[in-house]
């Protein structure tokens, strides 16, 4: 499986990768150090792993996540074709309105294509 995470600008150095990469050697780590498009900001540049032509599931996470007691089953946790997997926000019990932590998502690249062209056909939306 593909983890993809983003890097871009100076607020977290290279020592997040490698936390990362020594944390989940088994997995082939696609580091996004560039927007994907001028015109795309920081974490939305996260919306690449959509357009990858990929037919396995991949995971796509935020750089700054600390991986602690038995983090691996949320990488192995099992994935179906056209479902969209996220965890819970951690502040959902503060803000009921937002309910999805954007920090981690598990999908099939080839189901999510639509969501990666619609959004680049209007970023700024």
């Amino acid at each position: 499986m593909k983890i993809v995470a983003v890097r871009i600008g100076d607020r977290y150095g290279p020592e997040y990768e490698k936390y990362l990469e020594s944390k989940l050697p088994e997995y082939e780590f696609i580091w996004i150090r560039k927007p994907i498009r001028e015109d795309v900001k920081l974490q939305w540049n996260k919306m690449y792993g959509m357009s990858l032509d990929i037919d396995e599931p991949i995971c796509v996470m935020d750089i700054d996540v600390l991986l602690a007691n038995d983090y691996k089953k949320i990488f192995e946790y099992p994935v179906e074709r056209g479902q969209f997997l996220g965890m819970p926000g951690w502040w959902r019990d503060s803000n009921a309105e937002y309910t999805l932590n954007g920090g981690f998502f598990k999908y099939y690249p080839k189901d999510c294509r639509y969501i990666y062209d619609e959004f680049m056909s209007n970023v700024d939306y």
